[in-house]
């Protein structure tokens, strides 16, 4: 039986002592048969069973209320996610995070980490970046909270993701491809034209719609190159896109001579014309004949009696010429127009009608001359008969 001062001792004792949840230091001394005291110890055992319950239940509100951790994922250019995970303090007393584990692969920044105490929202919060997350279907992030009383839990987030991250496309630019213009020194060339196509991750490069490797290409002299550039998939191009490529003609030209034309006048036999009057044009490498203005092809071409031509001679591309390049022609009146019938003469440049009459003078002497001849020999011939006759 115990005595009644002490049961004011053991119980103002197991007021200020608490070893943990449910288990307190109780009054040993429920043993006499007074009701009384029996109901005195049923007081103090309550008493302390609820400073007990008391300090279990504020011990076990550190874990209730725990840390909440929640996350949002970005898609990133190169095709995976980065996850921002947020972590919330919702207990009154400080705490460090550290990390214990994470699912979906990547790289972890921001712990470890210390958030202080908190009894009202907004509560105290920290970042934390998973970087590199490629193929997880859910991921996770399992932290390890450990509060200002020594009490601690680990917590963990999930967070759902897509079934793939689709990858933005890269914006990239074209550059111009360059060009080169062939160049000539003492008469020879010493550069071809040309161009490069250059060489840029993301783009490809067409000619004419035909795609070309980067590097040079050959180009003509004279020519127009339309290059147009166009992204591969996962880029997008910025800027220009085409261009257009003009080259100058050949500066090394080839040095060619012109050949002279020829020109033939018309011819009468017998009073009747038996040839018109034409020119040819000769066939020569690197050049090309004008006449009047006119491209001639090569050959012969009649011209009119009476009329006068101009032929042109003009050099091609890559050409040029040395010499005479412009030729004169006066064709005369019809042959056929004349007492005499004229010799068939060739003309050429600058040639004018002389006509075919046979000059006057050269006629009179030659006439003078058979008359004269013809009265010697009736002469001679009587002289010879008067001296046979006397000898009969």
């Amino acid at each position: 039986m115990c005595a009644p001062a002490s049961l004011s001792r053991p119980v103002r004792t197991s007021r200020l002592i608490s070893l943990g949840p449910g288990r307190t230091r109780g009054c040993d001394c429920v043993r006499g048969a007074k009701a009384r005291l029996v109901l005195r110890c049923f007081r103090n055992l309550a008493i302390l069973s609820f400073f007990g319950a008391a300090t279990a239940l504020s011990a076990a509100s550190a874990a209730a209320e725990t840390t909440a951790i929640s996350g949002t994922a970005v898609c990133n250019s190169d095709g995976t996610f980065t996850l921002t995970w947020t972590i919330t303090n919702e207990v009154a007393q400080d705490v460090e995070m550290t990390e214990t584990s994470v699912t979906g692969g990547g790289a972890l920044s921001g712990l470890p980490m210390q958030l202080p105490a908190m009894s009202a929202a907004p509560y105290p919060s920290g970042i934390v970046t998973q970087h590199g997350i490629a193929t997880a279907h859910v991921a996770t992030l399992t932290v390890r909270a450990n509060w200002a009383d020594g009490t601690t839990e680990s917590i963990q987030g999930s967070l759902p993701l897509p079934s793939a991250c689709v990858r933005a496309p890269m914006e990239v630019t074209a550059p111009e491809p360059t060009v080169t213009i062939s160049h000539c020194t003492a008469g020879a060339s010493d550069k071809a034209a040309g161009f490069r196509i250059p060489s840029v991750t993301g783009v490809t490069y067409l000619v004419h719609g035909q795609q070309v490797a980067a590097g040079p290409h050959p180009a003509s002299d004279g020519s127009v190159v339309v290059v147009t550039a166009q992204a591969l998939p996962g880029y997008a191009l910025s800027g220009q896109s085409r261009f257009t490529l003009s080259f100058t003609k050949r500066a090394c030209a080839k040095t060619v001579q012109a050949a002279a034309p020829t020109g033939l006048r018309s011819s009468c036999a017998g009073g009747v014309s038996d040839r018109t009057a034409s020119y040819v044009i000769p066939k020569v490498t690197g050049v090309r004949y004008l006449v009047d203005g006119k491209e001639a092809a090569a050959g012969q071409h009649d011209a009119a009696d009476g009329t006068n031509l101009v032929v042109t001679a003009v050099p091609l591309e890559g050409y040029r010429l040395s010499g005479p390049t412009t030729f004169s022609f006066a064709f005369g009146a019809p042959a056929c127009g004349v007492a005499a019938a004229g010799a068939v003469d060739a003309v050429g440049a600058g040639l004018a009608d002389t006509g075919s009459q046979v000059p006057l003078e050269l006629v009179v002497v030659a006439g003078l001359a058979g008359l004269l001849g013809s009265v010697l020999i009736m002469t001679t011939g009587r002289h010879r008969t008067g001296r046979r006759s006397p000898g009969g």
